[in-house]
């Protein structure tokens, strides 16, 4: 489902659907449903990004608004630029 959301692009847009059914008939008649329209919204970025006091006993807490799928990526930076920088995988 998300890459049939994702048709119309990152800006979102209108998608058009319809069904179509085959009968079980030697000629395998199809039957086709009118033209639906439905309009999808922009792809929403990953919001509220939060982290935790860290200590040297306690591990710090990630935590985000989950607007756009189920896996992650975090980067950690020396620099803003994250000239150097490491990757941490996460999956809600």
């Amino acid at each position: 489902m998300k890459k049939i959301l994702l048709l119309p692009g990152a800006q979102g847009g209108m998608l058009d659907w319809k069904v179509v059914g085959t009968m079980a008939d030697k000629a395998k008649t199809k039957l086709e449903s009118d033209v639906y329209s439905m309009k999808i919204g922009p792809v929403l970025s990953v919001g509220s990004p939060t982290i935790s006091p860290t200590s040297k006993t306690d591990l710090p807490t990630l935590s985000w608004q989950n607007n756009c799928g189920a896996k992650f990526k975090v980067w950690f930076g020396g620099d803003a630029g994250f000239t150097k920088k490491e990757g941490l995988f996460l999956q809600s």
